[in-house]
């Protein structure tokens, strides 16, 4: 299920529509009455509506139904509060898709805005509190217009302290020359995202920081285009872990800046340089969304467990126990041996493979301990990112000198085992961050799978204590125990 978000998290939060009658519509009349009140209301969209100019009230969840739910029009948000937009594919050849002003806490997702004359979804006069993710922007053809995202209208409008918002997730496409987004006075975290124009044409820049403004531009991947960022008068960028094509951008700002705004709520990012298949796969009305809180069934059938799991644990004295196929523990097959000690063997089957794995185990009474280190994880290896070299195993509580091992740095999970299909990472202290590695060998900061590691936010660490916790995942998606390691880095 999808949860909001980012900035439209804070001020009381977003919940659209929670509660609300569930109304379909097929009309633009229809839609335009559902939508008019403040009363709590869930609005289905089924198939194309012209909507000409919609003005939609507070606590409003407006939601497409299938691929082909269509507004021709602009959804327009005036003095609303508390507005939740998804699974819409949205066009108008006269103005705006989606346009903000004077609203709060609105959050849009998957959503496929394209060939307006004006904004594909702009924010302005004092709009506040929204997040917009997983949404596909594109044009069919170049015009003189094709700008994306304004974020505050005019440098007179009396917006300072406003405009705070987050895009995290969206793809820009074909076409698109300009504000990607473009950002007055809001402060607003631009993490996640992936820049494709694709099409031969100037692109002035994607990322725009005017007047008042602060970005905290994170780990976006630009894959075509010209410049990345453009910074206008006082503005204020900072960017990391960003790449461009096959370039790592690193730390930018403009003048002294080495610092914005910190976001208030807590979010996961992945590495830039694989958002290509991620969000390519999950932006827009076509990609993987879960719309279940609007009262659509989830129809996407059960992933079924893989058939290669272990079938069965050989004794050391030739007796052949069963193994469940979800094993990821020995202690549930020990607690009925009697006391002793055993050398354990287990045999996994696979497609043209076959994999042994022994253990030992002692059995005092009638009550058989959990093996000791039984996470499938046996410690950490630190590695230099720039240079794609292991340096040492880490110790717990070690102190470690970013003058000795380097600036640009990595912790990969030791993991042989080969159950293991991704190890969840969650990084506290100092710094909180949270990655999911999903193919060998297994990187806080991700790795190309090729031997080249990345560095991420990590260039340089900030100075200071850390607790790092790996947990495993198998193939049925079952969490595994987990292995945690305390350190620090120091000058």
């Amino acid at each position: 299920m999808l949860k909001v978000n980012g900035w439209a998290t804070q001020n009381g939060g977003t919940i659209g529509g929670k509660g609300g009658a569930i109304v379909s519509v097929s009309t633009g009349s229809a839609f335009r009455e559902a939508i008019k009140d403040t009363t709590p209301r869930i609005i289905q969209i089924n198939g194309t509506i012209t909507i000409d100019y919609a003005i939609v009230g507070s606590n409003k969840t407006i939601v497409g139904i299938g691929l082909d739910a269509k507004t021709i029009g602009t959804i327009r948000l005036q003095g609303s509060k508390n507005v939740i937009i998804k699974n819409i594919s949205c066009s108008n050849p006269n103005g705006d898709g989606i346009a903000a002003a004077d609203s709060s806490n609105f959050f849009i997702s998957h959503c496929t805005p394209n060939n307006c004359a004006d904004g594909l979804i702009d924010v302005t006069k004092g709009s506040d509190y929204y997040t917009i993710e997983y949404c596909k922007f594109y044009y069919d053809k170049m015009t003189l217009h094709n700008f994306c995202n304004l974020i505050g209208a005019d440098d007179a409008d009396p917006d300072q302290g406003k405009l705070k918002g987050t895009f995290h997730h969206n793809y820009w496409w074909k076409y698109c020359a300009d504000r990607m987004p473009r950002v007055r006075y809001g402060k607003v975290h631009v993490y996640n995202n992936f820049y494709d124009p694709a099409v031969d044409q100037k692109v002035s820049a994607m990322i725009h920081v005017a007047i008042g403004a602060e970005i905290l531009a994170e780990n976006n991947h630009f894959e075509s285009g010209d410049d990345a960022f453009d910074i206008r008068q006082d503005g204020k960028i900072l960017g990391r872990g960003n790449t461009y094509g096959s370039k790592y951008i690193g730390e930018q700002s403009n003048g002294n800046v080495t610092s914005v705004f910190t976001p208030p709520y807590p979010y996961e990012m992945q590495i830039a340089d694989v958002l290509g298949a991620v969000v390519r796969s999950k932006a827009g009305v076509d990609g993987d969304s879960d719309l279940t809180e609007e009262g659509v069934i989830d129809t996407t059938p059960p992933v079924e467990p893989p058939s290669n799991e272990p079938l069965e644990l050989t004794l050391d004295d030739g007796a052949i126990v069963e193994l469940p196929k979800n094993l990821h523990s020995f202690s549930g097959i020990v607690t009925k041996l009697k006391e002793g000690t055993y050398d354990l063997k287990v045999v996994v089957s696979g497609v043209g493979e076959t994999v042994e794995a022994s253990k030992k185990i002692v059995v005092l009474g009638s009550k058989a301990p959990e093996p000791p280190n039984d996470s499938l994880i046996s410690g950490f290896t630190l590695i230099d990112a720039s240079v794609d070299k292991e340096l040492l195993d880490m110790v717990e509580g070690t102190a470690y000198s970013l003058a000795q091992y380097g600036r640009k740095l990595n912790i990969k999970a030791i993991v042989t085992n080969l159950s293991v299909v991704n190890v969840r990472f969650a990084l506290t202290g100092t710094q909180t961050y949270n990655y999911t590695d999903k193919a060998q060998p297994f990187a806080l900061h991700g790795d190309d799978g090729k031997g080249n590691y990345y560095g991420g936010i990590w260039n340089p660490p900030p100075l200071g204590a850390y607790k790092l916790v790996a947990t495993p995942v198998d193939g049925t998606g079952t969490a595994l125990p987990s292995k945690e390691i305390n350190f620090s880095f120091i000058a």
